[in-house]
């Protein structure tokens, strides 16, 4: 064998060896790498299932002004010392949601241990007043709460027919056609506009009345536009007061294009304060 291939067989030899180290070293590093990511999940699950670090210890609710925190708290299904990271945040939004004063819920987690609710309240704007009860409703005609008081500035819509009603769920009346939605529409708009001169509203089997201050009755037609009946029966009485004409009587809406003026004598729907 020659000087030459005698080189080459150690040149040879020398990288095999080295190659083999490399490969050991690989082997070192993953092991090591391996060994780093088992501790620290090790950690994080001894962290997550045996340590204090992510129970719920801080929750904070804002936006609210009718309700209370507790309140709030009591039915989300929240509880201090449970584990932060396996809340259900779409079953917490969920169970608030169904308090009748609520309209809207967010909910966020502050790691490591906290909770922030923000809720949308809603305002009681009307009293819905039937035979036995008087509901509070908002201006979207959900139901609040029932309640044993006349409440200041509250709009008053009577109800003589029968309906069903959970709190916090759409009223529904069981055998007339009411078009509630647009009743409570049209008390929405009378309040944003200040009209004053409406004293309340009423529903009475399928129809639905408006009583001004100046002692008229006026009976609505619920397919055509309710906001402009009522501010053409405001244009009926004027005209009425300037001619020194009769006022209180009933404008009915019901009898064709036009409304039609009738005398309290003549009129076969009864007349109320």
């Amino acid at each position: 064998m020659n000087e030459f291939d005698e080189s080459w067989k150690i040149q040879r030899k020398n990288r095999r060896e080295e190659r083999r180290k490399e490969r050991r070293k690989k082997k070192i590093r993953k092991m090591l790498i391996s060994l780093a990511v088992f501790a620290a999940l090790a950690g994080v699950y001894y962290s997550v299932y045996y340590t204090d670090f992510f129970f719920l210890d801080q929750i904070n609710v804002n936006g609210n002004t009718i309700l209370s925190a507790d309140d709030i708290i009591g039915d989300s299904g929240l509880r201090k010392g449970e584990n932060i990271i396996f809340i259900n945040k779409k079953s917490v939004v969920e169970n608030i949601n169904e308090l009748p004063y609520i309209k809207e819920t967010s909910v966020s987690k502050k790691y490591p241990d906290g909770i922030d609710i923000q809720v949308v309240e809603r305002t009681g704007e009307i009293l819905f007043m039937s035979f036995d009860s008087t509901i509070i409703l908002d201006f979207e005609g959900t139901p609040l709460q029932e309640t044993d008081e006349l409440i200041e500035n509250y709009m008053v819509l009577g109800n003589d027919n029968v309906f069903e009603c959970q709190m916090g769920k759409e009223i529904l009346f069981t055998e007339n056609n009411i078009s509630f939605d647009l009743i409570v529409d049209l008390m929405y708009y009378i309040s944003l506009n200040d009209m004053v001169y409406v004293n309340k509203l009423k529903i009475s089997g399928d129809d639905v009345y408006v009583y001004l201050d100046s002692g008229t009755l006026v009976k609505m037609d619920q397919m055509k536009d309710l906001k402009y009946q009522l501010a053409f029966s405001k244009n009926i009485v004027d005209e009425r007061t300037d001619k020194n004409q009769d006022i209180n009587g009933l404008i009915d809406f019901t009898r064709g294009e036009n409304p039609v003026y009738i005398s309290s004598e003549d009129s076969e729907v009864p007349f109320e304060e």
